[in-house]
């Protein structure tokens, strides 16, 4: 029974979103109704990323924008998320769990076999439209070279800025010392680095098209031109409900403007969404080198000639191609 639409969300908070802001309007909903929103955040030095469980508003902002890094499924104090899950659904709590596709899977997998029908339960699951995540040890080895280029600590990070809107996507780095990184992802080394690399299991995903098993898919809605109806340029979400509870939810979100769209339209240029990742030819030397090596240096070493021969012409200019 899927159902595909376009959507985002109408107030301010849309710009510290990835997207269109619905996995925020889905929080909102969630702890207006007291329940419990389960999401990721970031470590405090921006290194690594695990869950957290929040019932507050004003702690939303902790589970803002995207992480293109595996989460911990250790929360802070030590404990495993699908645990707290499982407590909060038999204490009768409304819950919402946004992660991967495989973590929805995995997160059901755990409760059936804990004896909980998950579709009897106050419990609302979102999945990403997801390529394939990089490790912490990735983002953190990007952090570090950038801090010492930039000879300051690293205070903030995200890979989804709007600068000053959705499209194109930026990373932003901002230092101690107020200096900023501010670069098109995909200029970046961290950027190349999500593109080529990934999890061996991500190049054959068993969680695509059919196979989602969240209640709500949400994404980027990248096929939306700016002249159609749903367009924002904050940015517009793709949200793809799998269950009626699912789009029973979403569609009484409030500060939204949605619409049904057709499941061509809302696939269009998010391949993602059915087909896992598929391996760049210059993926075997960006392995070889970062083994061997760095993230850097791998990223340096899977370019091709005339990109290494751009690259330093930037180095040698201080355009910090990076």
């Amino acid at each position: 029974m899927n159902k595909y639409y376009y959507a985002y969300y109408k107030k301010d908070e849309i710009r510290n979103s990835a997207s269109g802001g619905i996995g925020h309007a889905l929080a909102m909903d969630v702890l207006n109704k007291s329940g419990i929103v389960y999401g990721v955040s970031y470590s405090d030095d921006f290194k690594s990323a695990q869950y957290l469980r929040i019932n507050e508003i004003n702690k939303i902002e902790k589970l803002s924008g995207s992480k293109y890094i595996t989460a911990e499924k250790r929360m802070p104090d030590g404990s495993f998320v699908f645990e707290n899950v499982k407590k909060d659904l038999k204490d009768k709590k409304l819950v919402l769990f946004t992660g991967l596709p495989c973590e929805i899977a995995a997160l059901n997998n755990y409760l059936d076999r804990q004896g909980i029908d998950t579709e009897k339960e106050k419990m609302i699951t979102v999945d990403l439209i997801c390529q394939g995540p990089l490790s912490s040890k990735e983002q953190s080895q990007y952090i570090e070279f950038l801090e010492k280029k930039y000879k300051s600590r690293l205070i903030d990070f995200t890979v989804r800025y709007k600068n000053p809107y959705w499209k194109p996507v930026y990373l932003k780095a901002v230092f101690e010392n107020g200096k900023k990184h501010i670069k098109p992802l995909y200029e970046t080394d961290f950027g190349r680095a999500f593109l080529i690399y990934g999890k061996e299991g991500c190049f054959h995903c068993k969680y695509k098209n059919e196979n989602h098993q969240a209640d709500i898919t949400i994404g980027d809605f990248w096929g939306i031109k700016e002249n159609e109806n749903g367009y924002n340029k904050m940015g517009t979400s793709v949200v793809v409900t799998h269950t009626e509870k699912g789009n029973d939810t979403f569609k009484q979100l409030a500060n939204i403007c949605f619409g049904e769209v057709t499941e061509d339209k809302a696939i269009d240029k998010n391949s993602m969404y059915g087909n896992s990742r598929e391996k760049y030819s210059n993926y075997a030397t960006f392995k070889s080198s970062y083994l061997k090596n760095d993230l850097h240096k791998a990223v340096f070493d899977s370019r091709s000639i005339l990109s290494k021969v751009k690259y330093l012409l930037k180095l040698l200019l201080g355009l910090k191609p990076y």
